[in-house]
């Protein structure tokens, strides 16, 4: 990433109010990079300048960051891997389940999460059904909401993790890359 890619970054995120180490901002610059060089031939963002990738894309997933409470966080319709990957970065306390239905998309990720050895991230490649792991025996409500900067939460199910089995499937007609999902305990 150039300067002056770099020089937005931070500035961008003073004005967020992170605070991010020099590994956390290369980490984020590696992204932009790896995912500007994929895109040549695989589609996966329609932005191409660098500038507007670390605006529309970094940037914008930074801002959530703040606001996404300590655990998993499913980000279904990931895509190049916004805003999962970049809130992984900044927020080593929350991991993050990249879920897409573009294979192309997934080994990107995938490549990505190996080239950098990044921690606490898992891209799958799936639709509208994803799979969470629970304790056996246990009842999880699946709540979802279409913004974070604003969740208004609602449940959309439940899910019960077979004894034998400690993970179950849930579906959502509704899922797209715009809704955002959490499990909480009854």
């Amino acid at each position: 990433m150039k300067a002056e890619h770099l020089k937005l970054l931070e500035d961008g995120v003073a004005t967020i109010g992170l605070r991010l180490d020099a590994e956390q901002r290369a980490l984020l610059a590696r992204h932009v990079d790896v995912l500007l060089k994929w895109n040549k031939s695989v589609n996966l963002t329609a932005i191409t300048d660098p500038v507007e990738v670390v605006e529309k894309h970094l940037l914008d997933s930074l801002a959530l960051a703040p606001l996404v409470p300590k655990g998993t966080l499913l980000d279904a319709g990931t895509g190049g891997g916004f805003p999962g990957i970049p809130i992984r970065i900044a927020r080593p306390d929350v991991e993050v389940l990249l879920v897409d239905s573009s294979q192309k998309k997934i080994a990107f990720l995938k490549n990505f999460i190996a080239e950098t050895r990044i921690t606490g991230v898992q891209a799958i490649d799936g639709v509208a059904a994803v799979t969470f792991v629970g304790t056996p025996g246990r009842t999880y409500t699946v709540q979802a909401a279409d913004s974070l900067l604003n969740p208004q939460w609602s449940s959309i199910g439940s899910v019960n993790v077979p004894l034998s089995l400690g993970f179950a499937r849930f579906s959502d007609a509704l899922t797209s890359s715009n809704r955002f999902y959490r499990l909480r305990f009854p």
